[in-house]
């Protein structure tokens, strides 16, 4: 394990391995338990240098998967022999287990159960099988058994529906090198549904693949509904399989900002303002109770906000805690509720809260998803699954504050590797990254008085915003939206609305979808590359991102703390060749076109030239068949300070063409 651990230490195995992790299964008492084990994902100290905080080389997460032999609230878990508990004020060095979730809490004999924890216990690397008991608070016991302990590269990375929650769609990415993965039985909540399978094709996945499995319901889902997937595989024997457990998020991609409490872009609060957010793209907001309060209305609560002026003017919410949500009349706007922000700066009972306050609102308000932010990489392995949702921030222009050592800033590229290590955890549950926006905390001042208003450049917000893109996030988050900052940078906030328009244009094929890491590019995958490449694939489109990271070496931290008025300088970039590689399973690409600044531009007559480059051998299947997947080359893709980002579609079916144009309208 520590071998795979230090491997994943490279830019490289990171973006192409997508998370190492243990899938297997053996022979419980009474039904067959199911395991994942994720190692923890972090970069060293000499590429992102946190001050003080260790390396997370032992333990990691565990996601196990069975069937209830009991009916009754969930109860007690004794792990590996030994109970687990959660006494206040321990040191968090000596906690046995970080955090530990069962699903659903009141388990009904011959359901299925999900239990998901972390532990930081170096004995989980040195031992083979572990065992687990559940009980239920009655003393019944649930769930009974050993499960294996080890490394499997072949994992499940998303799980989501289809817009209409009839089918279930199943993102999978084989991190063998040489080694084709053939499924031979999908479960879902124990059910095999192999033969509905719709694309038999998608069983086989090639090394260093990815493939999307997807299977009609037998009766539409919802939002909060469990899920257990098990993945079993011809190769690697029987106990070898692909494990996910989790809830079924509401079926929307949020582009949010975290606004001005004293801007108050609400509805009848402060039309102006709420105008303005909407123009520029912004279709969900994060508030609380007193959201109104600071602009002279507080007789109009977060309560009304969320559960009137929302659902009556088609804007989604991301809330506080202090809204009580037995007082919204009606709920059908809420994406989730945010239990803390950078929760992660301290390593202490407050990981044991986020359980708690996550376990109630499961508890009372399944639908509802839970979120918490971070802002720590060697961190983001023991938060991620803590919540339904996990955020991060990493914010790298206007001198923005960071966590590196003084004099070593974060390079341009900080962004993406952040909100993309946090992917790699969290999966196969979503992620809902930052990007950073206007705020004047970002302005150099002394006390209250602004010496420079410092913010993003265009350029640099565009390339932290599609860093979330990248990134494989399925939610857009802005920290902040301050309106008056657009008197100093006008086409900053004119650079973002163009490109929320492009996005909120693809949303539903970057919230069904998930990175392939089937794509290179001529300027190579390193630390210090000029451009970042990623491909989005959902079932009908692939969708390649172009990030530009050409510059002039950035700024320094004694610049920033005398209050200069700091930039990236951008420069112009040409990437002579990206090669897509197209997953197995996706079918003929019959249609290919840029989405630039709110229009379709035809790759036949734009800056690109796009072709067919054939078929790249990716292995052989179970029978010693060759394995071949149509490649895609886009040549001399350029990028500068006008335009620092590229965004590029491929579908399957022109229908996709027709949905983007009528989105961008």
């Amino acid at each position: 394990p520590f071998t795979c651990l230090m491997m994943a230490f490279s830019l490289t195995l990171l973006a192409v391995c997508c998370c190492l992790a243990a899938a297997l299964a053996v022979r419980a008492e009474g039904a067959d338990i199911y395991a994942s084990y994720r190692k923890d994902y972090f970069y060293p100290y000499d590429e992102y240098r946190e001050v003080n905080l260790p390396d997370p080389v032992d333990g990691g997460r565990f996601h196990l998967v069975s069937v209830s032999g009991a009916s009754g609230k969930a109860g007690s878990v004794v792990l590996n022999g030994k109970p687990v508990s959660f006494e206040k004020g321990q040191d968090p060095d000596d906690w046995f287990v970080d955090w530990l979730h069962v699903y659903p809490p009141v388990l009904q004999q011959g359901a299925p159960v999900w239990i998901s924890l972390h532990t930081r216990q170096k004995v989980f690397d040195k031992i083979s099988s572990s065992t687990i008991e559940l009980k239920t608070t009655d003393g019944a016991t649930a769930v009974s058994g050993s499960f294996a302990v080890g490394i499997n590269l072949c994992n499940i990375t998303w799980v989501t529906c289809t817009k209409d929650f009839s089918s279930l769609l199943v993102h999978v990415h084989n991190g063998h090198k040489s080694s084709t993965r053939t499924v031979q039985k999908v479960l879902m909540n124990n059910t095999d549904v192999t033969a509905n399978v719709s694309n038999k094709d998608s069983l086989t996945v090639p090394p260093l693949s990815s493939t999307l499995i997807s299977f009609p319901l037998p009766s539409p889902t919802s939002p909060g509904s469990l899920y257990t997937l098990v993945l079993q595989f011809a190769e690697g024997g029987a106990s070898d399989a692909a494990v996910a457990g989790g809830r079924i998020t509401k079926h929307h991609f949020p582009v949010e900002s975290w606004p001005k409490s004293h801007e108050c872009p609400f509805p009848t609060v402060n039309d102006d303002n709420y105008k303005f957010h909407r123009d520029h793209g912004i279709d969900t907001l994060f508030f609380g109770q007193g959201a109104a309060g600071p602009c002279g209305k507080p007789q109009v609560t977060g309560s009304e906000i969320a559960g009137e002026l929302a659902p009556q003017n088609g804007f989604y919410c991301l809330l506080n805690t202090d809204i009580p949500l037995d007082s919204l009349k009606n709920s059908s706007m809420i994406l989730a509720i945010l239990l803390g922000d950078e929760a992660d700066v301290h390593l202490d009972d407050g990981i044991r809260s986020l359980m708690n306050e996550t376990q109630n609102y499961w508890e009372q308000y399944s639908p509802f998803m839970t979120y918490v932010g971070g802002s720590r990489n060697r961190r983001s392995g023991i938060f991620s699954g803590v919540c339904d949702i996990q955020g991060m921030d990493m914010y790298v222009a206007a001198c923005a504050p960071h966590i590196q050592e003084f004099l070593h800033p974060p390079p341009l590229r900080g962004s993406y590797d952040y909100l993309r290590l946090t992917r790699n955890n969290h999966m196969p549950l979503p992620t809902w990254t930052y990007s950073q926006l206007l705020d004047n905390a970002w302005d150099a001042k002394i006390g209250d008085k602004v010496l420079t208003h410092r913010q993003p450049n265009p350029d640099e917000a565009r390339i932290q915003a599609m860093s979330v893109i990248a990134a494989c996030a399925k939610g857009l988050m802005y920290f902040q939206s301050e309106i008056a900052e657009n008197e100093y940078y006008p086409d900053t906030w004119k650079e973002i609305k163009h490109f929320n328009k492009d996005i909120n244009a693809v949303r539903q094929y970057l919230y069904e979808g998930d990175c392939t890491d089937m794509v290179t590019s001529s300027d190579g995958d390193h630390f210090d590359t000029e451009s970042l490449v990623q491909t989005i694939r959902s079932p009908e489109a692939l969708i390649l991102t172009v990030i530009n990271l050409k510059n002039d070496g950035g700024y320094n931290d004694e610049e920033c703390e005398i209050g200069i008025n700091e930039h990236w300088k951008i420069d112009p970039h040409g990437v002579t060749q990206i090669t897509v590689t197209v997953p197995t399973d996706f079918g003929k690409v019959v249609d290919s076109f840029e989405v630039q600044n709110g229009a379709i531009l035809n790759t036949t007559s734009s800056s690109v030239h796009v072709v067919s480059a054939g078929s790249k051998k990716l292995g052989v299947d179970a029978r010693g068949r060759e394995i071949r997947a149509q490649q895609i080359t886009v040549n001399n893709v350029k990028v500068d300070s006008e335009l620092a980002t590229r965004l590029f579609v491929f579908a399957n079916t022109p229908e996709v063409r027709k949905q983007v144009q009528n989105n961008l309208r």
